[in-house]
Formats: C-alpha cells, structure tokens, sequence
C-alpha cells in the first residue's frame, strides 16, 4: 500500500494555480503590444519593460520615438 501526504498534493495544486496565473499575466502583458509592435520578439521586449516599470527602452529595432503602453523607445544609435 503507498502514502501519499496530503501536503504533496496542495503543493502541487497550488504551484499550478500560480503558474496558471503567471501565464495569463504574461498573455495579458503582450497581447495588446502585438497591435502596435511588427514582431513577437519586440512585444515581449516591450512587455517586459512594462512589466519591470521600465520608462524607456532604447532599441534600435522600435520606431524611435514612439510610445508603446507608455514607454518612450529611443534608438541608441540615432543623431538627436
């Protein structure tokens, strides 16, 4: 006969849920940057940024100037 502690079991429910919610906020963060943003790459960037409270990204990839979802992107390598 096997034991199985119930504590095992809650743990893993639990880590699912969490994870579960996790990948929802990530879906939510980039969903909306796909719109505005050419590639899955720069999205995710963006996402990120947003999600750490970034209020800049400097990419040359972005268009330089524009505002995604608040964040200024400046390009690096553009003569001001």
């Amino acid at each position: 006969m096997d034991f199985l502690d119930t504590n095992i079991l809650v743990y893993a429910v639990r880590q699912r849920a969490e994870a579960a919610k996790k990948a929802a906020a990530a879906r939510a963060l980039i969903q909306p940057n796909v719109q505005t943003v050419s590639s899955h790459f720069d999205s995710c960037v963006v996402a990120a940024a947003k999600q750490l409270g970034c209020p800049t990204i400097y990419s040359e990839d972005l268009k330089a100037g524009q505002i995604y979802d608040r964040i200024l992107d400046i390009n690096p390598f553009q003569p001001l």
